[in-house]
């Protein structure tokens, strides 16, 4: 005997499974897309804090070579009144002090800026080794006082509520399993039987199409305990959402403090910058005078060199706060 055949089943209602499929299908596709907003957003935090210290290394690097050429000059004009007898020694060795001091800073600016470009290389995928440039500019930042201070676009958020969306779909997907299933049943196939007094019994073509019904009836508890695990699933959920809601919340709100302060270091910063470069011209001009010591002459060189510093790495801390308060709520394209 031999037979052949074609089985076709078309589900017409199998309990709310396909929607819910279609439902969690769409939840576990926002999850990707969301993981790879959040992985493209650390990226480009990441290379915008790379950038932004080899900006900083490399004004650093400037700022230590105006005061090497500060107290250059400043030994030359000592040593130029030593021999003339209108300085002593002392005050040539106090300046050599100060130069040798800058030699080392500069030294350490030249391998800080280094070690940057070297890590820029790093997060951007280029050999380590490359020579790279990069210009002092940095996009202009601003408070963030009108902004909207919450988490409701940030990837981290969207992914824990479509999480705890999808275990709730779970629960429905679970209970489908206690609801009947329908589905139409279509059947073409061919037989072919023995020969008996040299005629086939059997050789002939059927279809058949009809209804076929499934209705659970007992399975010893199995459907019952999955939706208790389904159930306990999504209650867990919600409490990883609660909790991701709040730590987020939290973050916001220190990254916001944090801008906050920053952009008062930055103004503070400034100011400074402004004080110590009269200073250092008031200095000046009264030590050539002189009715003021090479003590407080050097004084204010180094006054005036860490108010630069100052300055730079408030404008640059700045810049990367606002990144992070970006970052803290989904802002960052």
């Amino acid at each position: 005997l031999a037979s052949a055949g074609v089985k076709i089943e078309q589900p017409i209602y199998m309990g709310g499974k396909i929607q819910t499929g279609y439902r969690m299908s769409k939840l576990a596709n926002n999850i990707y897309r969301q993981n790879k907003r959040l992985t493209e957003s650390e990226i480009v935090v990441a290379t915008s804090k790379a950038y932004a210290n080899m900006v900083k290394a490399g004004e650093l690097l400037k700022v230590a070579n105006s005061y090497n050429s500060l107290l250059t000059e400043l030994l030359r004009t000592v040593e130029s009144a030593y021999r003339h007898g209108v300085k002593q020694k002392n005050d040539v060795l106090k300046v050599k002090v100060k130069l040798n001091e800058s030699e080392l800073n500069m030294r350490k600016a030249e391998n800080a800026l280094r070690l940057a470009k070297m890590n820029l290389c790093h997060e951007i995928g280029r050999p380590i080794d490359d020579d790279i440039e990069t210009t002092t500019d940095l996009p202009v930042v601003s408070p963030e006082k009108d902004a909207q201070h919450d988490i409701f676009d940030r990837p981290e958020y969207l992914i824990v509520e479509s999480q705890s969306d999808l275990a709730k779909e779970n629960i429905a997907l679970a209970k489908s399993d206690y609801m009947p299933q329908v589905g139409l049943v279509g059947q073409y196939g061919y037989a072919n039987g023995i020969k008996l007094n040299g005629s086939k019994l059997i050789d002939n073509w059927n279809f058949l199409v009809g209804v076929q019904v499934s209705i659970p009836l007992y399975d010893f508890g199995h459907r019952t305990n999955k939706i208790k695990l389904a159930k306990a699933q999504y209650a867990k959920a919600l409490a990883d959402r609660q909790y991701t809601d709040e730590m987020l919340s939290l973050e916001v709100a220190q990254s916001y403090n944090n801008l906050d302060e920053a952009f008062l270091e930055k103004q503070l910063a400034a100011s400074t910058v402004e004080s110590a470069n009269e200073n250092l011209r008031t200095s000046r001009l009264q030590y050539e005078e002189g009715t003021e010591t090479l003590a407080d002459y050097l004084e204010a060189q180094t006054i005036w060199q860490q108010a630069q510093q100052t300055e730079i790495e408030a404008r640059i801390n700045c810049y990367v706060k606002w990144l992070e308060y970006r970052k803290s709520v989904g802002k960052i394209n």
